[in-house]
């Protein structure tokens, strides 16, 4: 190893996967790139994973163990952060892989323009195909001074907060006492965090990450999710409206978390019970009735389409959602995402039975 200089500090959250963990590992041991170090941070697993990590530090001084009680994916990469040494930090999954050359391309990108963030192109990777190049990204530098700070997120980050196709300056980290802070949505906050400290941006046209489809996901079975836990609202928004005054930003984190979350794998194919509970959850942040209000009677969630963050199908769906809720009518709102989640599941049945039998 040659230093810190430019070390690139690979995280890997681990639990329960050791189906896919050697694949993964493997990807990691192949990386060209020789300054480069990888934090796995076993969390809590109860397979074989621990197993198959330790042999893996044990062949390849790269690679470096942390072996901790289940914190959740949130805890793991927090664990990773403190441990890492690098100037620039990646993010992998323990169930999916990267190609050769990626943390090379991605740091030989962040060198050559002085980004803070670089990001690159992705693959939905199923059993018998691979949808490449899925956001369609083309190379490209960006100053985030150029552009307001609200098009600079949707742009960038709104229909991508995923952390693992990108790779970051740590000091966006420790400057700022950034970290993970939350079970559910911990990459959108991340990036909402992350965003006034951001100068300058860049993308990768190539498709460098192998996102894995698969019944279950390493990544999400690493925290426990309830209606308690809609913490990432107020989290976000405490004291933001104070300070960004009347950014429509505030209403887009709003949408994002509040949707996002009805329509994860902790919400879809549950009762309809269960929808009215997360509704309830919301309830109790002061500015729900405002916010709800305001995006249902307003043209301020455009910009999510105009931007491709969503359809102009799930916009309209949006503000009779949130119309619905400025007029208290909880019952009626819950089951109009009750439906809408069992069209979702039976629209992915299909699609997974011609990938996975």
């Amino acid at each position: 190893m040659t230093g810190f200089e430019d070390l690139v500090s690979v995280i890997v959250p681990v639990h329960n996967c050791e189906d896919y963990l050697e694949r993964c590992l493997d990807s990691l041991a192949a990386q060209v790139l020789s300054n480069i170090e990888f934090i796995l941070v076993n969390n809590g697993s109860t397979d074989g994973s621990e197993e198959i990590l330790r042999r893996y530090i044990k062949g390849d001084s790269r690679f470096h163990l942390i072996s901790q009680e289940n914190l959740g994916i949130h805890g793991s990469r927090n664990s990773g952060l403190l441990a890492a040494r690098g100037t620039y930090i990646g993010f992998v999954d323990a169930d999916d892989f990267v190609a050769p050359d990626m943390f090379q391309k991605l740091l030989d990108r962040a060198s050559e323009t002085g980004s803070d963030i670089v990001i690159c192109d992705y693959a939905m990777t199923f059993p018998k195909q691979e949808e490449r190049c899925v956001l369609g990204l083309l190379d490209e530098v960006v100053d985030a001074a150029e552009l307001d700070q609200t098009l600079f997120y949707l742009r960038y980050f709104g229909k991508n907060p995923v952390v693992w196709n990108k790779l970051y300056r740590r000091s966006l980290f420790t400057d700022h006492s950034i970290q993970f802070e939350v079970g559910h949505g911990e990459d959108l906050l991340l990036h909402l965090r992350l965003l006034p400290y951001v100068r300058r941006l860049c993308t990768v046209h190539n498709t460098l990450y192998h996102y894995v489809q698969r019944r279950t996901s390493a990544a999400h079975s690493l925290t426990e999710v309830s209606c308690k836990d809609i913490t990432l609202l107020e989290r976000y928004l405490e004291g933001t409206c104070e300070t960004q005054g009347s950014s429509r930003l505030v209403y887009f984190a709003f949408s994002n978390i509040f949707t996002g979350f009805m329509f994860s794998t902790h919400c879809i194919g549950k009762g309809l019970n269960y929808f009215y509970e997360q509704i309830q959850a919301f309830r109790h942040w002061e500015q729900f009735d405002n916010f709800c209000r305001t995006i249902s009677t307003t043209e301020d969630l455009q910009m999510l389409y105009q931007e491709a963050v969503i359809s102009i199908r799930f916009y309209w769906f949006q503000k009779f959602l949130f119309g619905i809720c400025a007029h208290r009518h909880d019952h009626m709102a819950a089951f109009f995402l009750w439906i809408s989640s069992k069209v979702i599941v039976l629209k992915k049945r299909r699609f997974l039975f011609g990938q996975f039998e």
